[in-house]
């Protein structure tokens, strides 16, 4: 058997090979009827068709072509066959194999043929089955075009209404925002009106404080009018006077202020005037009492020098005094008692100008006499006396016996110290 391709009923291809062998394959054809079942656009649809159309023609195409070679192989078996068949008839000797070969081409030829008319038979369904395809694709194609102008214009009526709907919001936008305006005027205006209100009570109840309230016979353009008058006549008496009603209050103001803050600091220089005068009146009575007091056979004067800072003393005794001459003495010159009665009158004197709290005298009277001693204390008692929240400490050696003791002096005895002891006995 020669080499060859050969189609079956059962959509196989079988080839035999030339050096031995053949192969059979299943043939690629597809139904298409199942397809009308499968979904998608119908151009998607169009172009599997026109693969299923390319390929298909190219089976048929390459059965064409195996056709051909068998068609070329029968020719040439024909030629073969007539040549035997000649040689037949030319009573010409022929082998056996030549004409089983021939018988065996004549076969295949046939079996070739029946394969070709059952492949053209099977491309002539699929055509017609194509060009039911071809309708149902125009037909889908013509409700693809209607749904396709259904939908512009439904598109067109949607970007309409969305525009209209864009239009209608914005309004409703802007007229809620007009309605909240208004009801936070209204607001304003209700707490204005509250507040006018509220303002008119007050004044009609001061306005009553003065008189009652009188029945008002003018109308609103009367008022309006004497309003008007009245503030035409302000504004010219403005203007004469080269100020506003609100300026000369202003200034009104100020000059009210300034002469209470002078009333009060004249009532204030007043009351401290007067208190000066009666510490005065009073300083000086008591400075014409004070030397009266303690005045003794001596006499004073005290020299400052402010360049120095220096104090000096100047002493007069009762025998100078008496006969109204002589110099001063030296306080180094004076006796012991004399100088300590001299710095006792000196400490009185400064203590008028001092404001120390705590005043203290030790031994101020050692040599004193009994006569300057008992001056001496009863001039520091009266001072402690008169002074105001002042403690005054008289430390002395001396007994107490001719001094008269009140109720503001307090004395306090020390035991005798004695002969011998070592140490003092405060903590016994």
């Amino acid at each position: 058997m020669r080499s060859g391709t050969a189609w079956t009923l059962d959509n196989f291809t079988v080839t035999r090979y030339p050096e031995g062998g053949e192969s059979s394959l299943p043939l690629n054809i597809r139904k298409f009827h199942p397809m009308l079942l499968v979904g998608g656009s119908a151009t998607a649809q169009l172009q599997r068709w026109r693969d299923e159309k390319v390929v298909k023609e190219k089976e048929l195409q390459d059965a064409n072509a195996a056709l051909r070679t068998e068609q070329e192989q029968y020719n040439a078996a024909k030629r073969q066959q007539d040549r035997l068949t000649n040689e037949v008839n030319e009573e010409t000797p022929a082998s056996l194999a030549a004409i089983q070969e021939a018988k065996r081409t004549e076969d295949e030829r046939e079996f070739h043929m029946k394969q070709l008319q059952e492949l053209t038979k099977q491309l002539n369904e699929l055509d017609e089955t194509q060009k039911g395809h071809v309708a149902e694709r125009d037909r889908l194609t013509a409700e693809i075009n209607d749904f396709q102008a259904r939908k512009e214009e439904v598109k067109v009526k949607i970007d309409k209404a969305v525009g209209q709907r864009t239009e209608h919001q914005g309004a409703i936008n802007h007229y809620k925002g007009k309605l909240t305006e208004g009801k936070e005027a209204w607001e304003k205006a209700k707490e204005a009106v509250s507040v006018v209100e509220q303002e008119f009570e007050n004044w009609t109840e001061q306005a009553e404080e003065y008189c009652e309230e009188v029945p008002a016979n003018r109308t609103v353009d009367e008022v309006k009018r004497n309003l008007e008058a009245t503030q035409a006549a302000l504004r010219e008496r403005e203007k004469r006077h080269g100020a506003s009603v609100e300026d000369m209050t202003v200034e009104m103001n100020k000059a009210r202020e300034k002469l209470e803050k002078a009333e009060n600091d004249l009532k204030q220089m007043t009351s401290l005037n007067k208190a000066l005068k009666a510490s005065l009146i009073v300083r000086l009575s008591r400075w014409q009492e004070f030397p009266s007091s303690y005045r003794s056979s001596l006499q004073a004067r005290v020299l400052f020098d402010h360049e120095k800072g220096t104090l000096q003393l100047r002493v007069k005794t009762d025998d100078q005094v008496a006969t109204k001459g002589g110099r001063d003495k030296d306080p180094r010159s004076l006796s012991g008692g004399e100088k300590s009665f001299s710095t006792i009158c000196l400490l009185l004197s400064l203590w008028e100008s001092i404001g120390c709290p705590l005043r203290c005298l030790d031994e101020f009277d050692v040599f004193v006499d009994a006569v300057n001693r008992r001056i001496s204390m009863k001039m520091m008692i009266e001072t402690a006396n008169t002074s105001d929240k002042k403690q005054y400490v008289l430390i002395t050696p001396q007994d107490m016996n001719n001094v008269v003791i009140g109720p503001t002096v307090r004395v306090h005895r020390m035991t005798d110290p004695e002969r011998g002891q070592g140490v003092l006995g405060f903590g016994q």
